[in-house]
């Protein structure tokens, strides 16, 4: 079984644009709502249904196949992990039931150190990173 963890960076200055982006407002919600809501919703449909490959891969199995395979081929997706100096993005972040990992480092890289020299991470076979300010991701 693989675990694969997510992380959203969220900790940016916005310097160019002059203000926190995250929490700019876009059809009346802050932007980092927006990734935060399309993650959520992968989540759902991810452990309601499986993921794509896995619904094509065991569509075209044999059932001895399948037992062969058994559940080792299975990827667990952890809790997003939301990594910011934020106040505000943490409230939204955990209203989503994400986990918070709260920083005062000075670079973009020392987001993506933090996550991954978190205790979350340790438990992780690979990691997905998504930027905060993304709000028209899609799944």
């Amino acid at each position: 079984m693989k675990h694969l963890g997510f992380v959203v960076m969220a900790s940016g200055w916005s310097r160019r644009f002059g203000k926190n982006k995250l929490l700019e407002r876009i059809a009346g919600k802050p932007m980092i709502f927006y990734t935060f809501h399309t993650l959520s919703h992968f989540f759902y449909n991810y452990q309601a249904v499986g993921s794509l490959s896995e619904r094509i891969q065991d569509s075209d199995a044999t059932v001895q196949e399948k037992k062969k395979r058994g559940k080792g081929g299975k990827t667990v997706l952890d809790t997003p992990l939301v990594v910011t100096r934020f106040k505000e993005v943490e409230q939204l972040a955990k209203e989503m039931h994400f986990s918070v990992l709260m920083h005062e480092e000075s670079e973009q890289s020392d987001t993506i150190r933090v996550a991954l020299s978190s205790e979350q991470a340790k438990s992780w076979d690979a990691c997905m990173f998504l930027t905060g300010d993304q709000p028209l991701l899609s799944e």
